[in-house]
């Protein structure tokens, strides 16, 4: 009887084991399959479907245009290189779908070239992100690409007091229809804050149809 009891426990042993060693050869498997998966979607499986979505749906269309490689490395190096992308991810799904989530800088203002008549849409500094046809930050018209960071902080200085987005580069200055018609004419250079906070004291007291901060004494005209 304990001899018999000894021979059990033996082969219940070795079935565990052996049941064990299974499974963990099944993980391994599973594991270096979903690795090549990840790693080298294009060679171990076809893709023919590429998904891309931001934090705002779906990517920007020059971005999609882009991603129509259909392979892994290079859909990387597109992303590594996009300067509209903070972070993205990529997921292989079955079939044989790639799944692109990205995160995409937020522009905070922009510039509409006159010759192009297309807005060019920038982040902190000069930071070119991208471009649009249409946009509804601040941004100012102009001549040319190349960006008036001066210009464009009072613009974004105007669109948080008055949510008017518009403003021209004309001449010396730059000229901002403010809701009331009022025409305002700010310089293209000086303290930010103070020519903000000299246009809200004057606005709110005057009547008059233009405001010319550009000189040392505002001309109302």
């Amino acid at each position: 009887m304990g001899y018999n009891k000894k021979v059990r426990r033996k082969k219940q042993s070795l079935f565990s084991n052996t049941r064990y060693v299974v499974g963990l050869l099944c993980l391994l498997s599973v594991t270096v399959f979903l690795v090549l998966l990840f790693f080298l979607p294009g060679r171990v499986i076809k893709i023919n479907k590429i998904e891309c979505k931001s934090q705002y749906g779906a990517c920007p269309s020059e971005i999609n245009s882009k991603l129509q490689t259909l392979n892994s490395k290079q859909i990387k190096k597109i992303l590594d290189d996009e300067q509209m992308v903070s972070d993205y991810s990529i997921q292989y799904a079955f079939p044989d779908k790639l799944k692109v989530d990205i995160l995409l800088k937020k522009a905070r203002f922009a510039v509409y070239n006159k010759d192009t008549q297309i807005y060019l849409l920038l982040g902190n500094a000069d930071e070119v992100l991208g471009t649009s046809d249409e946009t509804l930050l601040p941004y100012v018209i102009q001549n040319g690409e190349t960006p008036n960071l001066f210009a464009l902080t009072l613009m974004e200085g105007v669109f948080n007091m008055y949510q008017v987005n518009k403003g021209e580069m004309i001449n010396s200055g730059l000229v901002v229809e403010l809701p009331t018609r009022v025409r305002v004419i700010l310089p293209l250079e000086g303290s930010v804050e103070i020519l903000l906070g000299s246009l809200r004291l004057i606005y709110s007291q005057v009547t008059d149809k233009e405001i010319d901060l550009r000189f040392k004494n505002p001309i109302l005209r």
